[in-house]
């Protein structure tokens, strides 16, 4: 699904300190139901679905797109809006919070999942009750992405596409 918002679209007041540009997420699910998670590299130190920043110009449909490709080599076939919002989350860019595009992924090359190390440390397939032990391991799961998932449990933990 595509948004049609553009990055131009998403600039907003930073009396908040509130990043100009949008995020997005991708929730990549395998055939047993498990979600890709990816052991960030860089601030913030932790694990989480692959995301990141709108480049200038992109929509959020191209920005997963390409965020996904960057950080996992794996190609979407299909991307589906499944929650937008504001979080209050730091970035490396000094900013406290975001406005979200999270999306669930439909990807084509599952076998061809390598990580960009200069993005991430590892990835992992996780389930619902492995991700009860990542998250009591260090660094844990990425403060965001607990709260994106508390919010939309079902999109998240529901059977693949």
């Amino acid at each position: 699904m595509e948004t049609g918002l553009s990055s131009e679209d998403l600039q907003m007041k930073n009396d908040d300190k509130r990043c100009p540009r949008g995020s997005v997420g991708a929730i990549i699910k395998d055939i047993n139901g498990r979600v890709l998670f990816i052991l960030r590299a860089t601030f913030p130190v932790a694990w989480a679905c692959p995301a990141g920043h709108f480049e200038v110009g992109e929509t959020a449909g191209q920005a997963v797109n390409r965020e996904v490709k960057e950080e996992t080599n794996l190609d979407t076939q299909n991307v589906r809006l499944v929650w937008h919002g504001v979080m209050n989350n730091p970035c490396r860019r000094g900013f406290t919070s975001h406005e979200w595009f999270v999306f669930v992924c439909v990807v084509s090359n599952i076998k061809d999942l390598s990580v960009d190390t200069t993005a991430a440390d590892d990835a992992r397939w996780v389930s619902r009750i492995d991700y009860a032990a990542l998250e009591a391991t260090e660094p844990g799961i990425e403060r965001v992405w607990q709260e994106i998932i508390e919010k939309i449990p079902h999109e998240f933990w529901g059977p693949s596409q």
